[in-house]
């Protein structure tokens, strides 16, 4: 039998947290000549590029379902951590177009699981998110 080094109490653990995109909705906003948008969807949490979801072809809705996970830094309250949204249409032969954009702020809510955020460009409405937010504890190794 061996001893696994762990005492009862001397675990260390620190917070993540699991973004979660689950689905980008009803997209009104057409940037394409021919065939539909090639959603994808540009996270940002204070301000901080955190990641990309993979674009989908030719659709004006999708299930996504890509997750992202970051720390907040030391003495960081999560909670206080705003999150941007950027929704953007993948084109091959020129620039990526802009369909919308909008924001999240955690501190303001008190689920943050399946929420949805509407995305605007210039002051429409052009679609949403649906995304979640899940603080997790974890164990840290020495």
């Amino acid at each position: 039998m061996s001893d696994s080094g762990n005492e009862e109490g001397l675990v260390e653990t620190t917070q993540i947290m699991e973004v979660t995109l689950h689905s980008i909705n009803n997209i009104t906003r057409d940037t394409d000549l021919v065939g539909k948008v090639d959603p994808y969807v540009m996270i940002y949490a204070n301000a901080q590029l955190i990641g990309k979801t993979t674009p989908v072809e030719d659709a004006t809705s999708a299930e996504v379902n890509q997750q992202f996970i970051i720390k907040a830094k030391e003495g960081v309250d999560p909670r206080s951590i705003k999150f941007n949204f950027d929704l953007m249409d993948q084109d091959t032969i020129t620039k990526d177009d802009a369909i919308g954009s909008g924001s999240f702020n955690p501190a303001e809510e008190e689920v943050l699981t399946k929420q949805n955020v509407y995305m605007k460009y210039s002051g429409k409405d052009v679609g949403s998110i649906t995304f979640s937010i899940v603080f997790k504890d974890i164990i840290v190794v020495a």
